[in-house]
C-alpha cells in the first residue's frame, strides 16, 4: 500500500533492491483482522498494526513489492474497509480502502465506478448499493467533508 509514496522518485528496474522504514497503522477496520504480527524475527516485517502506529519495512526486490509486511486477513462474508495512515520523511498519507467480498459486491462497485465521474457522485452511488455500503459512505463523507443528502 505504501510503495508508491515511499519510492515515488525511483525508477522501477529489474535490479532495484531497496528497503526503508516507515511508520504505519490501520484504523477503523471492518471485515479485516490482524495477522502475522509477531511471527518474524524482526517486528518491522510483521503484519499491519491496528489502531496505532508502528514501524514497518517497505521494500522492493526482484521486481516485487515486499510481501512479508503490512499484511491483513480478510474476514469471509463481510465488506472489508479500513483507513491506512503512513508517515515517512516528514510526509503523511491517509488512504481509505474498500475490498469487495463477493463477485456480486465487486460487480456493483465496478458499475458505480464506471457510471460516476466525481468522488461525490461515486460515494452517493455506492451508498445506494446496500446498508453496509451506505454506512461506510456516511463515515467517509464526514471525514472528507462531503454532504451526502
Amino acid at each position: 500500500m505504501m510503495h508508491m509514496w515511499t519510492y515515488k522518485d525511483l525508477e522501477f528496474t529489474s535490479d532495484l533492491d531497496v528497503q526503508k522504514q516507515i511508520s504505519v497503522g490501520l484504523f477503523d477496520a471492518k471485515g479485516v483482522r490482524p495477522t502475522h504480527l509477531k511471527e518474524y524475527e524482526n517486528e518491522v516485517n510483521g503484519g499491519m498494526p491496528f489502531n496505532h502506529m508502528e514501524t514497518r519495512l517497505v521494500g522492493i526486490h526482484s521486481m516485487r513489492f515486499s510481501p512479508l509486511n503490512c499484511q491483513i486477513a480478510l474476514i469471509p462474508g463481510e465488506l472489508h474497509s479500513f483507513f491506512c495512515l503512513a508517515r515517512f520523511e516528514g510526509r503523511s498519507f491517509l488512504t481509505y480502502h474498500i475490498i469487495a467480498d463477493s463477485q456480486e459486491q465487486s460487480n456493483k462497485l465496478n458499475k458505480c465506478i464506471e457510471d460516476n465521474q466525481t468522488l461525490h457522485q461515486l460515494m452517493k452511488a455506492m451508498s445506494l448499493i446496500d446498508q453496509e455500503f451506505h454506512q461506510e459512505m456516511q463515515k467517509v463523507a464526514i471525514f472528507v467533508g462531503i454532504k451526502m443528502d
